[in-house]
């Protein structure tokens, strides 16, 4: 747009016959004015957008850094169903499965882990799980006890998914409700 205006006011002034040397002098100074004044609202136009390309470059970084470090933040959910607990991955990225720990037990940390991909789950039988909560609880009754998990991520971090196992025995059938308390980083 500058070129134009100043090829414009350009063929204007070379048009223009000026009777004297001074008028000539004034109206040749308002065009290196106008020249001067249109150059610096050019180079301020281009700081400006020089300035918003870069912001909105920053901006584009920080939000693709949010979403590759969300996509290594572990999520699940636990379930018991038929005899299983059944964990579903529902992190973006795949999950290890190092081993558990139940209420009082020591934890059981395997030598090799057990890979979970996206959107799958890995059981745990829950046969002895049932014989020994009967044993303990007996034919009929509840009891709330602590059971955690732990996991390593895709970038080998490792975190701690804590549950409370709510358990109900009725008749020697035994339900259990999960509730997470917990999927924090921590160093088992």
């Amino acid at each position: 747009m500058l070129p134009i205006v100043l090829a414009v006011v350009g063929v204007i002034v070379s048009t223009i016959h000026l009777e004297t040397p001074a008028s000539k002098f004034w109206w040749r100074s308002g065009v290196v004015v106008l020249g001067f004044v249109a150059s610096f609202v050019a180079y301020q136009q281009q700081k400006v957008a020089r300035y918003n390309a870069e912001k909105s470059t920053k901006e584009q970084v920080e939000v693709a850094k949010q979403e590759q470090t969300a996509r290594y933040v572990p999520a699940g959910v636990l379930v018991y169903d038929n005899k299983q607990f059944k964990f579903y991955n529902k992190t973006k990225s795949s999950l290890y499965f190092w081993g558990d720990k139940i209420a009082d037990t020591p934890k059981a940390i395997e030598p090799v882990p057990r890979i979970i991909p996206i959107d799958a789950y890995y059981y745990i039988l829950g046969d002895e799980f049932e014989r020994r909560t009967i044993q303990i609880i007996g034919q009929n009754g509840e009891d709330r006890i602590s059971f955690e998990m732990y996991f390593k991520n895709e970038l080998a971090v490792k975190y701690t998914a804590v549950f409370i196992l709510l358990i109900l025995v009725k008749d020697g059938n035994v339900q259990v409700h999960t509730q997470m308390t917990s999927f924090d980083k921590s160093d088992w």
